[in-house]
């Protein structure tokens, strides 16, 4: 498995995985993505900023994520252990269908982690979906800690924020 940015002509294969992710979680319950979150346009935008990372082996893309600096002005409620440093923020983290429950998510974070130490950040924040039992066991396994929930307009669940000291 290579960790690597996302080039510009991979956005129709990430939104296909992010499709049959979409649909495989609406099997199970789970109303995180659907139709209007994420497009290709959200995509395509992560790619040209620098900040969409793939995961691929030989047959493809297998893993997608997208880290910036942006965080959503439902954060400014929360209470963060890191007040002053240098934050990024984890977004659209979605593993195929055909490889999930191989630690690949995990993978992808990890190796998130060691770019953002060298990048000079001090923390690592991120939201998931609260009715999605896989992102709230495995984020805390990693080391995040809770640090409240927000809520946003397009959703009526609330969505646990969780960081990560680095």
């Amino acid at each position: 498995m290579i960790y690597r940015k996302a080039l510009v002509n991979e956005g129709g294969q990430i939104m296909s995985i992010i499709r049959d992710a979409v649909a495989n979680m609406e099997r199970v319950g789970v109303q995180q993505w659907n139709e209007t979150y994420p497009t290709l346009d959200i995509i395509h935008e992560d790619i040209l900023a620098q900040t969409g990372y793939v995961m691929a082996d030989e047959s493809g893309i297998v893993a997608y994520v997208c880290v910036n600096e942006n965080q959503p002005k439902e954060y400014a409620a929360i209470d963060w252990e890191n007040k002053d440093g240098k934050c990024c923020v984890i977004h659209r983290l979605v593993v195929s269908v055909n490889h999930q429950g191989q630690g690949l998510a995990k993978q992808m974070i990890l190796a998130y982690e060691k770019q953002a130490k060298l990048d000079g950040y001090s923390s690592i924040r991120l939201d998931t979906y609260s009715k999605n039992p896989i992102s709230m066991r495995l984020y805390p396994s990693m080391g995040y800690t809770y640090r409240g929930d927000v809520h946003f307009f397009h959703h009526m669940d609330e969505f646990p924020v969780f960081e990560k000291r680095l």
